[in-house]
């Protein structure tokens, strides 16, 4: 059995993934915190938008590492 060769950078493309996860959910909240300001509804757009941000980060996640599955599955033959 043969082990599949590694390349320095494999994993680089999972942590991006991660990063994407708490930028998606940070720019949802500041928006969310800046509309609630404007408005005057502290801190309920704030909330919601967050949850948004969280529930869109995961089907981001989702379908990035399947993606990411699927391309590595088909490398390895």
């Amino acid at each position: 059995m043969t082990t599949p060769e590694r390349t320095p950078l494999a994993g680089l493309a999972y942590a991006g993934v991660g990063f994407s996860f708490a930028a998606i959910v940070g720019v949802m909240a500041l928006l969310g915190h800046l509309a609630d300001g404007w408005l005057g509804t502290e801190p309920w757009l704030l909330v919601s938008l967050a949850m948004a941000g969280v529930t869109y980060a995961t089907m981001d996640l989702i379908r990035t590492v399947d993606a990411l599955g699927r391309r590595k599955k088909d490398a390895d033959g």
